[in-house]
């Protein structure tokens, strides 16, 4: 059964391309009225066949994360399925419901089109996607990789982060939770994101060696580039 869901006024667009596109892309979408990005680095897992499948030639990934306004983000996925959106880039973006933002963000993000988002609150949409967020210690990506895959995961994306400690995060995982963490990005539909949570959490969440935290987020609406 597919979960029905309130539209909310503000998105937040993942884009994942091959190294170095990533400005590309953002120069492009700021034509279609997204014009705030975050940028950061990741690194590809999927395997080699995957990796033809996406039109990705390397490893190498640039990220970006773009909080934008529903009408604008509509626009430009239907752009994208109609014609692309005019640049050399392969990959994916996937879209997710924002649910909260800074005042003075979220008041730039819909300056000028109140009325028009308030209109897409009146609507549904049917959250069949799943973006999955493994929180691993480093060095274990590819043991989360792997059963993540045998559960249904055809690839994923790593990106570096440094967590900071201090007690109040000390009930979170074990000795080794703090310093140098990796997280592992997989796009899953709602029943491998199941199987794939349900293995991962099982074989290295907890007191394992990974310390793998997990999180979901649904995806509105997904579109490949190229």
């Amino acid at each position: 059964m597919n979960v029905q869901k309130k539209r909310t006024p503000l998105c937040l667009v993942c884009t994942i391309v091959e190294r170095g596109a990533g400005q590309k892309v953002a120069l492009a979408y700021e034509k279609h009225g997204l014009e705030l990005h975050y940028r950061v680095s990741g690194e590809g897992t999927a395997s080699s066949d995957l990796l033809d499948i996406l039109g990705i030639g390397t490893s190498e990934r640039d990220i970006l994360i773009s909080p934008a306004p529903r009408g604008a983000v509509d626009r430009l996925v239907g752009e994208i399925h109609q014609a692309g959106i005019g640049v050399r880039a392969k990959g994916i973006m996937c879209v997710m419901p924002l649910t909260a933002a800074s005042a003075k963000v979220a008041g730039a993000l819909l300056s000028g089109a109140a009325a028009e988002e308030e209109d897409a609150m009146e609507h549904t949409i049917n959250l069949k996607q799943s973006l999955i967020l493994i929180c691993v210690d480093h060095g274990y990506t590819d043991a989360v990789m792997a059963t993540a895959k045998a559960a249904g995961a055809r690839g994923g994306t790593v990106i570096r982060s440094h967590i900071l400690k201090d007690e109040a995060h000390a009930n979170f995982g074990g000795p080794t939770f703090a310093g140098e963490r990796e997280i592992i990005v997989i796009a899953a539909s709602q029943r491998e994101r199941n199987a794939i949570m349900e293995s991962v959490d099982r074989v290295h969440g907890g007191d394992a060696a990974a310390h793998a935290i997990l999180y979901s987020l649904p995806i509105e609406q997904a579109a490949h580039l190229s």
